[in-house]
């Protein structure tokens, strides 16, 4: 991971905090990458030239980690992980309200099964139901234990960065980029950028693996290698599917 005293970030360059989002020729077909090429597509296209990374590539990542769905201003998307809240508590506190498959006897499966529950006495729910439920998850914990634990349990907007990773994205705290993930999609993208960058093991890896279209090597840096072969023909189907709508630019 990159030092942050010595990396500049897309984030904080004016040139690209400034670069209109969205594409000059909005693509008229009616697909997901369409949509977001539409949306997001000039600004993508301009950071995806700098880092050598097909735009294709970039707009597959996209659609996966976002399973398709748009930003809502003040309720970007979500998704609370259950096992990363069980590292920041008590073992038998985190019990009273939470459950994941990392304590069913299933070692390194602590990102399924995530269920959770107000009272210790009450039932168990799903939490990856829809959005709502996320939120509501969301909400019971900051108001339990506090902002800085309960943000650094989710993942947050199109590319679904953690934001246990505020930091190596250039952001002060996880309040910080928490705000501003939930204000505008450009501050998704630069995000997407900064992490291939200086959020995985080796500086620039994630661009490097997305140049190269090793989608299961980018699949197991990007979001760990537990699930990264079904990431990872995800990615690829997404971009195939992207390089096709593409064609219309």
């Amino acid at each position: 991971m990159a030092d942050k005293t010595t990396i500049k970030f897309f984030k904080d360059d004016i040139d690209f905090i400034h670069t209109p989002m969205g594409a000059s020729k909005p693509l008229m077909t009616a697909t997901s990458s369409a949509a977001v090429y539409n949306r997001l597509g000039n600004l993508m296209s301009v950071l995806a030239m700098k880092s050598n990374i097909e735009l294709a590539a970039i707009i597959a990542v996209w659609l996966v980690e976002s399973d398709g769905r748009t930003h809502k201003p003040g309720k970007a998307v979500i998704r609370f992980e259950n096992h990363l809240l069980r590292r920041q508590l008590d073992l038998d506190e985190y019990k009273k309200h939470f459950m994941d498959d990392g304590l069913l006897q299933e070692p390194g499966k602590g990102w399924k099964g995530h269920k959770w529950r107000v009272v210790q006495s009450g039932n168990w729910l799903k939490v990856h139901t829809d959005q709502i439920m996320e939120y509501d998850v969301l909400t019971f914990t900051r108001q339990k234990y506090g902002d800085e634990i309960a943000l650094k349990c989710i993942s947050i907007g199109g590319p679904q960065i953690l934001v246990s990773n505020h930091k190596c994205i250039g952001y002060v705290s996880p309040t910080e980029m928490y705000t501003a993930f939930q204000k505008d999609e450009r501050w998704h993208v630069l995000g997407f950028f900064d992490f291939c960058e200086n959020c995985m093991s080796t500086r620039g890896v994630g661009s490097k693996y997305l140049t190269a279209k090793d989608w299961k090597k980018f699949a197991a840096a990007y979001n760990g290698p537990g699930n990264a072969e079904v990431y990872g023909t995800k990615i690829e189907v997404a971009y195939r599917a992207a390089k096709e709508t593409l064609k219309a630019v």
